[in-house]
Parts: C-alpha cells; structure tokens; sequence
C-alpha cells in the first residue's frame, strides 16, 4: 500500500533537503513576483526567477567537506537541452505571432463565419483554436480569439459566452506537437515517442477534441442558453 511504501522510503539527504529548499524559494517568488519586484525595484519575469533557480544549484553546497554542489557541469549535461531548445523556440515563435499581429490576422479570418449558424460558428472556431494553440500559448490564443469570437455573434442570435467557452477550451488542447503544451514536451523527451508518431496521433486527437468542444457546447447551447 501506499502507508507501506512512504514507510520504507528513505529519509531526505542533506543534499536533497538543500534542493528542495531553492525549488520552494522558486515557486515562493513566482507566487510572490509583484513584491519581488517592488523590494528591488525593477521588473523581472518568470524566466528571471528560474535562471537565478538554476545558478543558485550550482552555487549552494551539498557537501562541505568534499567541495561538491548541488549540480555540477558534468550534470547539467544530461539534462534533454534538445527539449529545451525546442520548447523555448516554441515560446519565441509565440510571441513573435502575437507582438506581429499574426494570430489576431489569423483569428481575423473567421470573418466569413458571421451570420453563419451557431454550430457552424463552434464547429469553426474550435477547429483554428486547437490547431493554432499548437504555435502559440493558450494565454495568447485566448487574448488574441476572444475579441474576434464576440464580433462574430454580435447582431446574431447566439450569446457571446458560447463562442467564449468554446475559445477558452479548444485553446487548452494541443497534443501534436512537442511545444503545444509542457505535458507534450515531457512525454516527447522520454525518447520514446518520435516527432512522426506524436504528430499523427495529435492530429486525430486533436479534430476529436475539436468534435467534442463542438458537441458539448451545441448541447450546452439547447439546456442552458
């Protein structure tokens, strides 16, 4: 059982405590970042606070005696920088879309569906956001989708809720590819599942979660609305 497991699990090293205690700090000022950001009065991001995270490993001692830290060069080697790499590009190539105008020209192109029935509107919508969350963040995707969404039903019978329940969703779905969402990254990292593969399956999975979304709000639309 599980009682049975945390009981033969060993107590934490010294070391492990030592990492466990700048992850804490980490996450502390990620929560706390305004009042970092207000006691050393200049504006630092999330990606600030991890990089300092990551030096701080190399600084903090795990074992006075043997001179050894808590990660050395030789470590920090193995770590999947390919993953890295990849996902961070994934993240540039979204800002540079939503610093452009790119994703809000795109999102500008469902135009055509004004006036068009309110399945025909979800079916729509659905289908670019889970496809274009794949490029870009869902924060994005949703502050890019969600002004163009509510123009598409003004002066039309169907609320401006559905379309934006149906953008916050179907930006939350991205399984083709590796910098679609964190969970994607890791699983493609594991080594196991090649890029091909990932794409093929992610694509079905994503047209089903765009029925689904789909579905789900028309039949939401007929109970509630």
């Amino acid at each position: 059982s599980a009682v049975d497991l945390l009981r033969q699990t060993e107590r934490m090293s010294v070391p492990e405590r030592r990492v466990a205690i700048v992850f804490a700090v980490v996450i502390a000022c990620w929560i706390l970042y305004p009042w970092v950001e207000a006691q050393i009065g200049r504006k630092i991001g999330d990606a600030v606070i991890a990089v300092a995270g990551a030096i701080a490993l190399f600084l903090v001692p795990a074992d006075w005696r043997s001179r050894t830290f808590l990660l050395d060069y030789a470590t920090a080697r193995k770590a999947p920088w390919d993953i890295f790499i990849l996902f961070g590009g994934g993240l540039s190539l979204a800002q540079a879309m939503q610093n452009s105008g790119l994703a809000a020209w795109i999102g500008n192109g469902l135009s055509f569906l004004h006036g068009m029935p309110v399945i025909v509107l979800i079916a729509g919508v659905s289908l670019l956001l889970v496809f274009m969350t794949e490029l870009i963040s869902n924060t994005a995707a949703t502050a890019a989708f969600l002004p163009v969404a509510g123009s598409l039903v003004i002066g039309g019978d169907a609320p401006p809720v559905l379309l934006a329940v149906t953008v916050a969703l179907a930006a939350s779905c991205g399984f083709m590819l590796p910098v679609g969402t964190v969970p994607n990254a890791l699983v493609f990292g594991t080594g196991y599942i090649p890029l091909p593969k990932m794409v093929r399956a992610g694509f079905i999975l994503d047209l089903l979660g765009a029925a689904v979304i789909t579905a789900g709000i028309a039949l939401a639309a007929l109970f509630f609305v």
